[in-house]
């Protein structure tokens, strides 16, 4: 799922946090406001002002919100204790699987090369890149 490894802690700025999240859902399912809007029943202007983190949502609008978008709430402790041992196991199956897609660690070229290959447009990437070389 789209946010799987990122987490927030809850904070005084939670309603900015979910208000990007919610945008940046809304534009991975490649959905325009007005077609979640169709979708969910909440009016454009009202979508716009709960992107931009200026509404105040009540739950019921959230959970409308996620419906449009095929998202649901997921609720997960302020911290989580994890072993070294687990930090390192996971830092080493990431490095394999960054081997294995033929993406060295220490390689930004090869990176970017496949980020480019992957449709990514990497222009600002590679001028900073370019300049650093």
């Amino acid at each position: 799922m789209l946010f799987d490894n990122i987490s927030y802690s809850i904070t005084e700025d939670i309603g900015v946090n979910l208000a990007i999240r919610l945008r940046l859902a809304r534009e991975a399912a490649g959905l325009t406001q007005s077609a979640v809007s169709r979708a969910s029943g909440i009016a454009v202007p009202n979508l716009s002002r709960i992107e931009s983190g200026k509404a105040d949502l009540r739950l019921s609008t959230l959970d409308r919100v996620l419906d449009a978008l095929g998202l649901d709430i997921q609720l997960v402790p302020r911290t989580t204790r994890v072993s070294i041992d687990e930090v390192v196991a996971l830092s080493e199956q990431g490095r394999e699987q960054l081997m294995a897609a033929g993406l060295g660690a220490s390689s930004p070229r090869q990176r970017l090369d496949a980020r480019q290959r992957g449709g990514i447009d990497i222009t600002v990437e590679q001028t900073l890149l370019n300049a650093d070389a």
